[in-house]
């Protein structure tokens, strides 16, 4: 379950349990909302990223839902942690194959 903190950032969602802030953009020529994780060790290149995303869905209910699926496996001490949701993200698709 995700909430909003503060009132002034509404894009940026808290999970309750793992306290991940994820975002949630809309892509609206292509009609997809994609999630954004924020996280502090993103570095694909030579600049440091503050979020990561892993795919686009069409609409924002799925997107939430993904999303909430993977920061309810996330432990709360990993949160921000790019790696940890990777594998998260890797093992979803694996089990989804």
């Amino acid at each position: 379950m995700f909430t909003i903190e503060n009132i002034k950032t509404q894009q940026i969602y808290t999970h309750v349990e793992s306290s991940q802030k994820v975002s949630f953009y809309p892509d609206y020529t292509k009609g997809t909302y994609t999630p954004r994780f924020h996280v502090h060790n993103y570095k694909p290149s030579t600049k440091q990223h503050k979020q990561r995303s892993f795919k686009a869905f069409k609409n924002f209910n799925e997107a939430t839902e993904w999303a909430d699926r993977v920061c309810n496996m996330l432990p709360k001490e990993d949160a921000g942690d790019v790696h940890a949701l990777t594998r998260i993200v890797k093992g979803i698709k694996h089990v989804n194959a």
